[in-house]
Parts: structure tokens; sequence; C-alpha cells
């Protein structure tokens, strides 16, 4: 009787984790949370289980990049496989390759879709940071995180400007 009980809530153990998963990203939520913990953590995993794909993995001597192209959404682990960037897609982004757009929950109440415009009503006036030529930025500093829009053009004072791609940092 006991070997049929502990059995049982063995098996119980080991499938309750798998009735919770997350079946997509707009199921996740809270991405930025993911800043700063192991890639072997179960709110990572679960994310890289949500994505659905296996990921072009770019592996350099202080980091590895995971590209996920049909999620639109990339991972920057340092050497010690600690998350330390996420970058949120749009589809079509200027100088990108990615398939699809991001479609879980951004941070900070902006969108994908919001312009220069609604993302700076949102989120205050941000501060201008160089890209060299070919991309215009704004960061934010919110909630410990640094907070980056990067958008299509380079026109720093076109307010319809859209967003090209966010980037998440600690």
């Amino acid at each position: 009787m006991k070997k049929e009980l502990v059995l049982l809530l063995i098996i119980i153990v080991i499938f309750s984790g798998c009735v919770n998963q997350p079946k997509n990203l707009a199921e996740l939520k809270n991405v930025q949370s993911l800043i700063g913990l192991h890639i072997n953590s179960n709110s990572i995993q679960n994310y890289l289980n949500a994505l659905r794909e296996d990921p072009e993995i770019t592996k350099y001597d202080d980091c590895s990049y995971y590209v996920f192209s049909d999620g639109g959404i990339d991972f920057r682990f340092s050497n010690n496989d600690t998350l330390t960037t996420v970058w949120l897609f749009t589809k079509d982004g200027k100088y990108d390759t990615h398939n699809n757009q991001f479609e879980g929950e951004i941070p900070f109440k902006v969108l994908l879709t919001d312009n220069r415009k609604k993302i700076e009503k949102k989120l205050g006036p941000p501060k201008e940071k160089d890209m060299g030529i070919l991309y215009f930025a704004c960061e934010w500093n919110i909630e410990d995180f640094q907070f980056e829009v990067t958008y299509k053009t380079e026109d720093k004072e076109d307010m319809n400007n859209e967003v090209n791609y966010f980037r998440i940092m600690k």
C-alpha cells in the first residue's frame, strides 16, 4: 500500500509540472522578470517551450545569443548562462531577419504597434541614444530596467516613427 501511494505521488508530481505549462507566448507575462535568471530556471524554460521552435544559437567567449526568428524574440545569456538582455521584434523590421512579430506581453504598457509619439506619452521623455547612421533609438530607465526602443528610420524629428524593436536589460 505504501509503495503504491509513493508511486502515485511521484506520478502526480511529475505530471503536475506539465499541466500548467503555458501554451503560447500570449499567456506569458513579464518578460523582463526573466532577466537575471539562469537558463535552466523554470521561468526561462517555460518561455523557451512556449516559443515552440529551436533557436539559432551563436556562442561567443563572453555570451550566447538565442534567436527565435518565428517568435520575434532574442535572448542574450552571459557566459555563466544568466539572461542579461531580451529583444522583442516587429515583423519586417529594418535590418531584421525575424519572420514574425513578437506576440507576448511587452513591459511598461507599450505595444509594438505604438509610434514614437504614443510611446513617449506612455513613458515620458526619453534619453536619446546614438546608434550611428542606421538607427534612431531612445531609452528609459524604468523599475531598475533599461528599456530601449529602436525605430525604423533615423529621423529624430519624426514622432510617427515606427518601432523596429525593443531591448530590455538590467
